[in-house]
């Protein structure tokens, strides 16, 4: 009996296809983490927080201090002002 070279070659691509196809569909392995990891790794993430409040809170200052002229106005209307020049170029 004779097998279709096409035929063949279109059943070595579908089992090829459902190999490379198991590989990303898997469940992955669970990782085993100790319980001084776990806690470790809670307070790196409360320290990253504390940072970021941190940063985001100089930022806001940072804000404020540069929105502000020399003369103690808000610079938002020249802010404004100035996209609205650059747009009708």
């Amino acid at each position: 009996m004779k097998i279709p070279l096409m035929g063949l070659v279109w059943v070595v691509l579908g089992i090829a296809a459902i190999l490379f196809m198991r590989e990303f569909v898997r469940k992955p392995k669970a990782i085993p983490v100790t319980y001084e990891a776990a806690l470790e790794s809670a307070k790196l993430m409360k320290d990253w927080g504390s940072w970021m409040t941190t940063v985001s809170t100089a930022v806001i200052g940072a804000n404020g201090f540069l929105l502000t002229s020399a003369n103690g106005s808000c610079a938002a209307e020249a802010i404004a002002r100035d996209r609205w020049s650059m747009l009708s170029t």
